[in-house]
């Protein structure tokens, strides 16, 4: 078995309306995620662990047309998504229930 240089946390992501994202895990080794609901088009991701975060890699990936997903870092424990709609001109706005099997998947490097 091959040892791999990171922990990872690997899902796929659904919201509708304003509830917390759910999550159908694929493989985890981070411990204990948990999602809330922040605001319209903002979502939270807790980590158990604090990390550093010059070594996490965030992959998400959008599955629909005309929306745009971006997941960051705020603290050592915490991961902001922002889902936004892009079907009107810009400024584009943030919305609730783009997320549909979204692939997500968090490294947090040793």
């Amino acid at each position: 078995e091959t040892v791999r240089p990171y922990k990872v946390y690997t899902a796929l992501l659904s919201q509708t309306g304003t509830n917390a994202p759910t999550a159908t895990v694929l493989e985890n080794t981070l411990g204990s995620v948990g999602f809330a609901y922040s605001a319209t088009g903002n979502f939270n991701i807790t980590i158990p662990d604090a990390i550093d975060l010059n070594k996490i890699v965030i992959l998400i990936h959008d599955v629909r047309p005309n929306w745009k997903t971006a997941a960051y870092p705020t603290s050592t424990t915490n991961i902001n998504i922002k889902t936004v709609l892009m079907d009107s001109a810009p400024p584009f706005p943030l919305n609730n229930s783009l997320m549909l099997n979204t692939p997500i998947e968090i490294r947090v490097y040793n």
